[in-house]
């Protein structure tokens, strides 16, 4: 490799490997940048003089990053942010004058409980900021952090990263829904009477895994997911037209299940309990305008009432 020094680079050249490796598409990327795609494949081409590598590999239309460009990415990234959040502002923000948009990781229990006292709150203070709100799984979290294709992200399963920073924002725990005519609407609930029950399964991983799997695996039963599904607020319509049994957060299940015809029970197991957190990049951790947005998610939380003790919640 030739020897690069960052205090010898040209930063536009930064800024094109960062556009690339986001895109995967060099239109794409200079679009992004407001320059021509022969610009992009110029600087392009001296970015990979540079470095003495191919750094992206044309497959069809996509852009696909070499072994080098994938290890020298998050740090490239990284600095951008960092640099950005260091002149953005001159270190100030004033939500009142602010223009801009906050991307935000969050899925449908975000979107359902946090969501609506944020905008309000966002709102009152800043009418020319936007939220933009991005649906992710578990595995995804942590790379779109690292990139700065979201500027935070709210979840319960954790995203482990060397810079990835996070606070707690509320406590909630699983919740079991049925039709009222259901078996599992009455007596105890207990991993023996889940077992082989057809079942909608929510998960927000890859893999489809669901709390109570782990639950029913270490009692020796299993279950038995008729349809696995990321969309949580999908769980109550899906309950009342086929019969089945599913879970969803029971702060959730309050806000969307409604008469007398489903019947919500808190799953009785620890591991159904759960906490929703706050994870940030630490390259977006002083920057006064991202300062604000989590004041903002943090408030949000705040305000909503607690949990409570675990009890029945049916509607018979």
């Amino acid at each position: 490799m030739n020897d690069v020094h960052a205090a010898s680079f040209d930063l536009n050249l930064f800024a094109v490997f960062a556009a690339v490796y986001r895109r995967r598409n060099l239109t794409l990327a200079g679009g992004d940048l407001n320059l021509s795609q022969s610009a992009v494949s110029h600087a392009l081409g001296r970015l990979r003089v540079r470095f003495d590598d191919p750094l992206f590999i044309r497959q069809g239309n996509v852009m696909e990053p070499t072994a080098l460009a994938e290890t020298i990415a998050p740090g490239i990234l990284s600095g951008l942010e960092m640099l950005d959040g260091a002149v953005r502002d001159m270190g100030n923000f004033e939500p009142s004058e602010a223009q801009r948009t906050f991307r935000i990781g969050m899925n449908d229990y975000g979107g359902a409980i946090i969501l609506p006292a944020l905008t309000e709150r966002v709102r009152a203070e800043a009418t020319g900021v936007s939220l933009h709100i991005v649906h992710t799984t578990h595995e995804e979290r942590l790379r779109m952090l690292e990139e700065g294709e979201v500027d935070a992200v709210l979840g319960c399963h954790p995203v482990s990263g060397r810079h990835i920073l996070s606070a707690d924002l509320l406590r909630d725990r699983e919740a079991c829904v049925m039709r009222a005519d259901h078996p599992l609407a009455k007596g105890v609930l207990e991993p023996a009477r889940f077992d082989g029950v057809p079942f909608i399964a929510l998960s927000l991983s890859v893999s489809g895994k669901h709390v109570l799997y782990s639950v029913l695996d270490k009692a020796g039963y299993a279950l038995a997911p008729v349809v696995t599904i990321q969309q949580e607020l999908a769980v109550p319509e899906l309950v009342r037209s086929t019969g089945l049994a599913g879970t969803m957060a029971e702060r959730l299940a309050r806000r969307t299940v409604h008469g007398d015809e489903l019947s919500i029970r808190p799953l009785p197991f620890p591991d159904a309990e759960f906490t929703l957190r706050l994870f940030w990049h630490a390259s977006r951790d002083a920057e006064a305008g991202q300062r604000w947005m989590r004041d903002c998610i943090f408030e949000a939380a705040a305000a909503l009432p607690p949990l409570g003790p675990c009890v029945e919640l049916t509607h018979l």
